[in-house]
């Protein structure tokens, strides 16, 4: 493996701070790793493009310039194709989490 591509949302809801520990956690691995956080717009959540971020845990690895071959998407399934379509060619791995309800 050359490299991780992490992407998640950059936010406070309970997939951003899973995302944050998991990004730290595989920070402390030893592998390369970039994290592409994707934030709140108007019609949901989209890339965030700006120059730097203001977690200091995290800065680290915003938009870090490495070689990777594996996308980790963790984010809801809806944001797999935007993903799927810009990480052609990548070995893509897509993480989410669900709801169950009982009746």
């Amino acid at each position: 493996m050359q490299g991780i591509k992490y992407i998640s949302f950059y936010d406070n809801s309970g997939y951003g701070r899973a995302a944050k520990s998991y990004i730290l956690a595989l920070a402390k691995t030893g592998i390369d790793l970039t994290w592409s956080p994707m934030v709140g717009c108007k019609t949901g959540y989209e890339p965030y493009l700006k120059s730097h971020i203001s977690d200091p845990q995290l800065a680290p690895y915003f938009n870090k310039k490495i070689n990777y071959d594996t996308v980790i998407i963790h984010t809801i399934p809806e944001y797999y194709p935007l993903w799927a379509k810009i990480e052609r060619g990548k070995k893509l791995v897509g993480y989410t989490a669900g709801n169950r309800h009982n009746s």
